[in-house]
């Protein structure tokens, strides 16, 4: 299994943990130092890529305060980046556009750096959670890595086993010092 696991690209491995168990219908990996995605699955077609990242940089309008919109350019990769370091480090992201990924504005509702996740080598994992209307986005750091698990409540998918699928990838990812 280990030479097999050797020979598989990150799109195939992420594909096998996330999606085909059937609790994603998208994941991916990306840099922590950068933000930037180099694996997604599902793999047929690249199906994968459309869902988890919108590259290159792109204009949305951005809601404000007072009510009105305010066309803002929206870097995926950087705001990933921005979210997971802050994350990590225990800290609130400073955004002004929040978070967006594959075109899609997510709600931060939820992280924890706490005692109920699982231990990896930094004890413990930090994690994320992203809401959209009837999707969301898991996403679990590791030492080098960042795992991102979508799922969609349209395809029978919950919160629950999709978080479990992210946690469990990034806990096998740790075991292989990532």
């Amino acid at each position: 299994m280990a030479e097999e696991e050797a020979e598989q690209s990150w799109d195939q491995t992420a594909d096998e943990w996330l999606v085909k168990p059937g609790h994603c219908n998208a994941g991916g990996m990306a840099q922590l130092e950068s933000g930037g995605f180099y694996a997604a699955a599902p793999v047929e077609g690249e199906a994968g890529w459309g869902i988890i990242c919108k590259v290159p940089a792109y204009e949305e309008g951005i809601l404000q305060d007072d009510g009105s919109i305010k066309k803002m350019m929206i870097d995926e990769m950087e705001l990933l980046h921005t979210f997971v370091t802050a994350y990590k480090e225990g800290k609130r992201p400073a955004s002004a556009t929040g978070l967006w990924m594959g075109g899609m504005k997510y709600t931060i509702t939820s992280n924890k750096i706490d005692e109920d996740l699982p231990k990896g080598e930094q004890d413990p994992i930090p994690w994320f959670f992203g809401a959209a209307p009837k999707k969301g986005v898991h996403f679990c750091m590791t030492k080098s890595q960042v795992v991102a698990g979508f799922y969609s409540e349209e395809a029978n998918q919950t919160t629950g086993n999709c978080k479990k699928a992210v946690l469990e990838y990034a806990e096998y990812l740790l075991e292989l010092g990532y």
